[in-house]
């Protein structure tokens, strides 16, 4: 499993009326105006899985097969879904288990079980898996961008997401015979129904598929009650029972594609759209098993970096023995993001061919 760290920061969560009124159809508008409003959120650092997770990640760390629905394509590499809330918090702690048992340092879980259907986050200082929150969770989608979606128009989504689109072709058992959605845009993302992870292009953080394919679990309860400023931590009310889902699925229209959009169900009900990927505390570079590490694409130095140069700086822009990092091949513009010291900046693209950290080779997951 792959994870791309994210600086912490901050950002204006939610939705403006001009983007409702741009894109969200009439009889829905004051529906998701109420539902999404505006924010100044506040997020600690974290690391995010690069994609949702698999089936054949599902059946490896909880030694069952997931459900399937035979009107849908399944195989190892497509996203789990059929999965409430509960398993995808249960699944998120027995990962934590699954790579303690081989890795040199050991994780604490996030979760504990006090019933039946009663989950408590109670260790907030926890560095097992775990679900985002939504706060946490926009801020991965929006990848530094505040416009409705984080793609750079609403036109290119077919290269960013599977959706409800022209070629879009609904003959699942949940929902059959329904006709497809044209979701206000004529282009084709070449996919009838459910993709494989990681076949669209990535967003400025190097995630895949945070829109479409299948909707994803958060942490957080569903209210609309919200702050007008989100603290680091802000995890939303423990008292409500429908958790909040986001993104996107194959079949939804262009507007639930925006980073903003949100809704709700029942923690235990299951739909063919709806998955999730997991999320865990900063990889700690200061440990000695660890140093030497990478996260596909993520350098941390004290300036930019062009093809064929390099830098010197913490590993992941922490503080770290000093390591030297030359990236070697780019193709395509650099993203510097600014970290939440004001001085270290993080190298964000999605095309970064091969690099080196020091003397270790580039591990797929920092943790080992």
């Amino acid at each position: 499993m792959k994870f791309m760290h994210i600086p912490g920061g901050s950002y204006t969560r939610g939705s403006t009326r001009e983007d409702i009124e741009a894109f969200v159809p009439e009889s829905l508008r004051a529906k998701q105006e109420g539902a999404e409003p505006r924010a100044t959120a506040h997020v600690a650092s974290f690391d995010i899985a690069t994609t949702e997770v698999t089936q054949g990640q599902w059946q490896e760390v909880m030694s069952t097969a997931p459900r399937m629905d035979k009107a849908l394509p399944n195989g190892p590499k497509y996203p789990v879904y059929y999965v409430s809330w509960f398993e995808a918090v249960e699944f998120a702690n027995q990962l934590t288990e699954h790579e303690n048992k081989t890795s040199a340092v050991k994780m604490t879980p996030c979760y504990v079980e006090v019933s039946k259907r009663r989950w408590l986050w109670d260790n907030v200082e926890c560095t097992g898996y775990r679900l985002p929150t939504e706060t946490e969770w926009e801020y991965a989608a929006r990848a530094g961008t505040s416009t409705a979606f984080s793609f750079n128009s609403p036109n290119e989504v077919c290269n960013h997401a599977n959706f409800g689109d022209i070629s879009y072709v609904d003959g699942t058992a949940f929902n059959p015979g329904k006709e497809p959605f044209v979701s206000g845009v004529s282009c084709s993302d070449r996919q009838g129904t459910l993709a494989e992870v990681a076949q669209y292009e990535p967003n400025a953080f190097n995630l895949y598929d945070m829109f479409g394919n299948v909707y994803e679990w958060t942490w957080d309860r569903w209210t609309v009650d919200i702050p007008a400023t989100l603290k680091v931590g802000y995890r939303g009310p423990d008292a409500t029972t429908q958790p909040v889902f986001k993104g996107g699925a194959y079949n939804s229209e262009l507007f639930k594609l925006r980073p903003a959009y949100r809704s709700a169900q029942k923690g235990f009900k299951l739909a063919p759209g709806l998955g999730f990927r997991v999320v865990r505390a900063p990889l700690d570079v200061d440990s000695p098993s660890q140093s030497g590490s990478a996260y596909g694409g993520v350098v941390g130095c004290e300036g930019p970096v062009r093809e064929g140069e390099s830098c010197v700086g913490g590993l992941l822009g922490r503080k770290a023995p000093e390591t030297e990092a030359k990236v070697e091949e780019f193709k395509g513009d650099t993203k510097i993001v600014k970290g939440s010291d004001g001085q270290t900046t993080y190298i964000f693209n999605s095309s970064v061919k091969s690099m080196t950290l020091g003397p270790s080779q580039a591990a797929e997951d920092g943790r080992r």
